[in-house]
């Protein structure tokens, strides 16, 4: 806009000079007239030039005398060659002055037209020149080259629009750069709520501005997920494993990127310890322990998703299946399933489930050898028998009475014979006298009738709560057996319990409730909800 404002001057000198030059054509053919002797003609240019320029004297004089030349021609003659150099003189003489007064009007002219002119087209260069090199310093991003170009323009032109909403403009990059760079550090130090004021801030100054939008979509998303963070971590250091494991599931779904090994090693620790709590859990129950099993198999199938290469997590997840199968099979009375089932746990882990893995396998080995002896397949029922005592001679699942030792060796030397029947005659005795249930003895029983060679060797009757047996070729007592049916304490723990009250209210230590419960890791702590085994006086150690 400056520039246009200060092209005006020159456009008026132009017209201007126009105008001297038509002025100047026609004092010259006025003068060509005059010198010609053509004084009409030379009347009509000098009249013109008085039109044009009213104020000049020098065309008033000039038109007077060519008006009283005309009129002298006009008159007669008196003397031609007079009237010539008189005429020769006047002509030299207005010469003359237009030349002077084309001099001093031309120099005039030139101090006050074109001079002017010439400084402002130079200095209108030189400001084109700052501007030009300042928008080049603004293109590549040198502010500050930029800055002082335009601030030169402004020194020489302060109205300057281009330089004024140039140097607003930088000063706006400033400061958006400054609260950026403030929003990045902010962010990159997690402070997630001063980040976003400098980010809404730049949003609003400067739409659009760099990647802002971005930056504020993902610290709001790292505001929720810190907060979600810090949920979950009161949650799983006051023990709510499954509530802790929802808000590290949120999480993981808000911001799979927030503290990604902190967030999978806290929600795989959520997985086992819930698992662990349910696992604990010992109810009495065969269909209430599916359900335990069923939740402990969930989280742990969690955690084996999470870490699916943690050989442990297989280990107890395959561990767990299994035995959840044999449950299902157990309570469909599908003894050789259970069996299958619970073969691939017990070895592994004999003390599985506290013993409860031992004690169903061992279960289930007799209810099918008593399920072969009804169909009359004795050599399987004699196996399954068998293996079923082998368990308790291991120390697991109900222990086989010292008192049952010789029955069973003479058992195991008739099997060996291939008497099988009075074999399980034998075995059937010496189950009952294990603790197991008595319709055992009665099938016993119920086969002796049956081996009238073996009644001459052997006679058992089953009493109360022990098995008696008699030497009948020698004629002497072999004793009474003692049943061992183990009765097994448990003690849910309830909120505010601790280990050391537990301990005094049934009257045995803390070391020994820790050996019966290996889910205990640590004294002090201990979860609402697990099944504790509660020892008897007889195994807990000497209080001291």
């Amino acid at each position: 806009m400056a520039a246009t404002g200060r092209s005006l001057p020159t456009t008026n000198r132009r017209h201007a000079g126009a105008q001297r030059g038509t002025e100047n054509g026609l004092l010259e053919r006025g003068l060509r007239h005059l010198q010609a002797g053509e004084w009409q003609a030379a009347g009509a240019c000098f009249l013109e030039l008085v039109h044009r320029d009213p104020d000049n004297e020098t065309y008033r004089e000039l038109l007077n005398r060519a008006r009283i030349q005309a009129q002298v021609q006009e008159r007669p003659p008196k003397s031609r060659r007079r009237r010539v150099a008189h005429s020769r003189r006047v002509w030299m003489l207005i010469l003359l002055n237009l030349l002077l007064w084309t001099f001093l009007s031309g120099r005039q002219w030139y101090q006050q037209q074109v001079v002017p002119a010439l400084a402002q087209h130079r200095e209108l260069v030189t400001l084109e020149g700052v501007i030009q090199r300042g928008q080049e310093a603004l293109a590549q991003g040198d502010l500050e080259a930029a800055e002082a170009a335009f601030q030169e323009v402004l020194r020489k032109d302060p109205q300057n629009p281009i330089a004024r909403e140039v140097l607003e403009n930088i000063r706006l990059q400033r400061w958006l750069e400054e609260q950026y760079t403030q929003a990045v550090a902010l962010i990159a130090a997690e402070r997630w709520a001063e980040a976003l004021e400098h980010l809404r801030q730049i949003e609003q100054r400067s739409p659009g501005y760099r990647d802002v939008a971005d930056r504020i979509a993902y610290a709001q998303r790292m505001q929720r997920a810190t907060a979600t963070f810090e949920r979950a971590e009161a949650l799983f250091r006051s023990g709510a494993w499954d509530q802790a494991a929802q808000q590290l599931e949120q999480l993981r779904r808000i911001a799979p990127e927030f503290k990604r090994d902190v967030v999978t090693a806290r929600l795989f620790a959520a997985y086992m310890h819930q698992a662990e709590t349910f696992l604990g859990q010992l109810p009495e129950s065969l269909r209430d322990e599916i359900v335990v099993m069923e939740s402990a198999l969930e989280w742990l199938n969690r955690a084996r998703e999470l870490r699916p290469s943690d050989a442990e997590v297989q280990r107890r997840y395959r561990l767990a299946a299994n035995y959840l199968r044999a449950l299902r099979a157990y309570r469909r009375e599908s003894w050789e399933l259970a069996i299958l089932y619970l073969n691939n746990v017990y070895p592994e882990a004999p003390n599985y489930r506290d013993g409860r893995a031992a004690m169903r396998l061992q279960a289930a080995f007799v209810q099918a050898g008593m399920h072969y002896l009804d169909l009359g397949r004795t050599i399987q029922a004699v196996e399954r028998l068998r293996q079923a005592i082998a368990i308790g001679m291991q120390g697991d699942g109900r222990p086989v009475p010292e008192a049952a030792q010789t029955l069973l060796a003479r058992a195991d030397e008739l099997a060996r014979r291939g008497r099988v029947d009075e074999a399980l005659v034998r075995y059937g005795w010496v189950l009952a006298a294990m603790g197991f249930e008595d319709h055992v003895a009665q099938l016993a029983a119920r086969a002796e009738a049956r081996f009238e060679p073996w009644r001459q060797d052997v006679a058992c009757v089953a009493p109360g709560d022990a098995v008696t047996c008699s030497d009948l070729r020698r004629g002497r007592d072999l004793g009474a057996i003692q049943r061992t049916a183990p009765s097994v304490r448990t003690y849910v723990v309830r909120p505010g319990d601790s280990l050391i009250q537990i301990a005094k209210q049934f009257d045995t230590t803390i070391r020994a409730l820790m050996e019966a419960n290996p889910i205990i890791k640590n004294p002090r702590l201990i979860r609402p909800g697990w099944r504790l085994v509660i020892p008897s006086p007889e195994t807990s150690p000497t209080r001291r």
